[in-house]
């Protein structure tokens, strides 16, 4: 199940400044741009949440790209009803304002969300809604907010303050459980497959010929085998992808000069951990992760099951290294040495018995 944290209020702060050609802006609680600019500030720390997203396990950018982030939040309507001026502070130039913040999520996304969040056994959008106080009716969802605007800098720019109640955190989830729908739908599809067996009541039914039975197995095996062709065509693609970027991520590096220093399967001018600081300051470090992931590509194209619980294991340990540079070459060492056993087409349980051997 996703873990999906539930983070303070945020104030947001925005400064807007008029362009050459453009008028002063004045002051005012309901002028459009102020309600541009409370979306936008919203929809930006959303981004935000969802695109984080992308550095917490390998298809991750893949996934939560910022480009398919952006598509879906394009399609979302913010817009700030019933305004009024709670106060006015004319010497400052500052207005206290309130109104009904109202979100309309298209229905198809926030069907999409809920039937991906019900495979997750988690709680519908509007349940989740409603630990901030955000109520929703159909596919809207609403909230009375307070802001301020103010002119600064003699009028040359706008200021406008809101404290964002929980609405990132909304559309963040939304958004996750949308792009992560399709992933989900097959996970799900072949686990039924896969535990699907012949349900019969012994009181009313026949005992069963030999020959029907050979029929039933057939039957089973043949879904099953449909089931993980189609799992593995997805990752073949999402493989595919991985090895495109791992491609051109060596040229840049190779036109760059940059020959001794070898950079991680992911982009260390964005590492916010201290292991992914650790892992880019050593090269030794970042040579094992590049090979990590390229032998878990190939381990979750044979086995995506086996390969998704050593993959959960791994980065838990990896983490839990913090800067120790030994621990984390320990794990990195222990993850490879299983997925090669799984790309080797080896059981999982024979993997970890030669892994237990070590």
């Amino acid at each position: 199940m996703m873990n999906m944290k539930k983070v303070a209020p945020l104030l947001l702060i925005s400064l807007v400044f008029a362009g050459c050609n453009k008028p002063t802006p004045v002051a005012s609680c309901s002028s459009p741009d102020t309600q541009k600019i409370i979306g936008g500030l919203i929809t930006e720390h959303a981004a935000k949440l969802t695109a984080d997203k992308k550095y917490d396990y390998y298809d991750g950018s893949f996934v939560f790209g910022g480009i398919k982030v952006r598509a879906l939040l394009d399609q979302f309507r913010i817009a700030v009803e019933n305004i009024n001026t709670v106060k006015e502070d004319a010497a400052n130039n500052k207005m206290l304002c309130s109104g009904l913040l109202k979100v309309t999520i298209p229905t198809n996304i926030l069907a999409d969300a809920n039937q991906a969040g019900k495979n997750q056994h988690e709680a519908e959008i509007d349940q989740y809604a409603a630990q901030f106080n955000i109520e929703n009716s159909a596919n809207v969802f609403a909230q009375d907010i307070e802001y301020n605007v103010q002119l600064i800098d003699k009028g040359k720019a706008q200021h406008i303050e809101i404290e964002d109640a929980g609405w990132a955190n909304v559309l963040d989830h939304i958004i996750t459980l949308t792009l992560l729908k399709p992933i989900l739908d097959v996970e799900v599809s072949d686990q039924i497959q896969l535990n699907k067996q012949p349900k019969q009541d012994v009181t009313s039914l026949k005992p069963e010929t030999d020959q029907a039975r050979l029929e039933d197995d057939a039957l089973s095996v043949k879904q099953q085998k449909q089931g993980l062709e189609k799992l593995n065509k997805e990752l073949l693609e999402e493989d595919q992808v991985a090895k495109e970027m791992f491609r051109e991520r060596t040229v840049q590096q190779v036109a760059a000069g940059a020959t001794e220093q070898v950079s991680p399967s992911f982009n260390c001018s964005k590492a916010n951990k201290s292991t992914e600081v650790t892992i880019c300051t050593h090269s030794d470090l970042a040579a094992l992760d590049v090979k990590n992931s390229d032998l878990y590509l190939k381990a979750k194209s044979i086995d995506a099951i086996a390969t998704k619980e050593i993959w959960k294991e791994s980065i838990k340990s990896k983490y839990a290294c913090g800067t120790d540079v030994s621990c984390i070459k320990k794990v990195y060492n222990q993850s490879i040495q299983q997925y090669g056993c799984i790309g080797a087409g080896k059981a999982p349980e024979d993997c970890a018995a030669d892994t237990a051997d070590q």
